[in-house]
């Protein structure tokens, strides 16, 4: 199988300032499970779904929802993204 047949013609990325929030939005939108991460229009590395899954917190923590939620919305891509 070739890869033309796999890849995607226009490429969804996030900036390296964006929130997590932002990030997963995309993810569940385009349905895809990677985006690359820019900075100033360079590539800087990459998010995955398992890397933005890893950085929420899970339902045994301690907080509320609406504080978790605050939380994501703080944090950015270039904090949980693969360089």
């Amino acid at each position: 199988m070739l890869v033309k047949y796999w890849m995607r013609r226009i490429v969804v990325t996030v900036d390296v300032k964006d929130s997590l929030q932002e990030a997963i939005s995309r993810i569940k939108e385009h349905q895809v499970s990677l985006l690359p991460v820019l900075e100033n229009g360079k590539l800087v590395g990459v998010v995955t779904d398992r890397d933005l899954k890893r950085a929420s917190a899970s339902s045994a923590h301690p907080l509320e929802t609406y504080e978790l939620a605050y939380l994501i919305t703080k944090m950015n891509v270039g904090q949980v993204m693969t360089k």
